[in-house]
């Protein structure tokens, strides 16, 4: 892995980094700083895979390890919606988030949750197991959510993910996908690192 690689990995890095952070201090303050903040995100992320990909290149062992990697952005829930949400919010008409009003999301497994998609529509809760105590839903202020994101090239859509990498995410508002995300990232730049010259 060539080094300038991993220096322009990192600048994206904290880029992503300062991202969250951004979208932590404005999710009570403003809708477009939160959604702006989350589109430095994407940018970011797809800005680090690039630099990564071109770094492994000349190196058999990096561009294998950069093929894995590719692999698991494609499989994994969470990493191949931030490939697409970034394309979506480059390429196409429709973004990757939508401003809504108070949403629902499960308090427990068993609970399913439909939030309205038009207005004047109201959420639906639907209980797969017998109810014990305890609160059913979280209610979550108007804000930002994510949407279903569409490649036009491929005619496929992609979904707000549940998982990634085989665990379940706590819900999925964009803070904690960014979170998820960031991690990965985090991991990704270190292991890179790793790898020989």
């Amino acid at each position: 892995m060539k080094r300038k690689a991993i220096a322009e990995a990192t600048i994206r890095l904290e880029r992503a980094r300062a991202a969250v952070s951004d979208m932590e201090t404005a999710v009570d303050r403003s809708f477009a700083d939160f959604e702006t903040a989350w589109w430095r995100f994407i940018l970011a992320a797809a800005g680090l895979y690039s630099k990564l990909e071109q770094g492994a290149k000349g190196n058999g062992k990096s561009k294998a390890w950069s093929g894995r990697v590719k692999h698991t952005r494609r499989k994994d829930p969470l990493l191949s919606y931030l490939h697409h949400a970034r394309n979506s919010e480059y390429h196409a008409l429709e973004g990757s988030t939508s401003k809504v009003g108070i949403t629902a999301t499960p308090a427990r497994k068993g609970v399913r949750v439909i939030n309205p998609t038009k207005e004047g529509e109201t959420a639906q809760v639907f209980v797969d197991i017998p109810s014990k105590a305890g609160a059913l839903v979280k209610l979550h202020p108007p804000g930002i959510r994510l949407v279903e994101v569409r490649n036009e090239r491929c005619k496929d859509t992609f979904p707000v993910p549940t998982h990634h990498l085989g665990q379940e995410l706590v819900d999925q508002m964009p803070l904690t996908v960014a979170k998820a995300g960031l991690g990965y990232l985090e991991g990704l730049v270190a292991e890179a690192a790793t790898l020989p010259e």
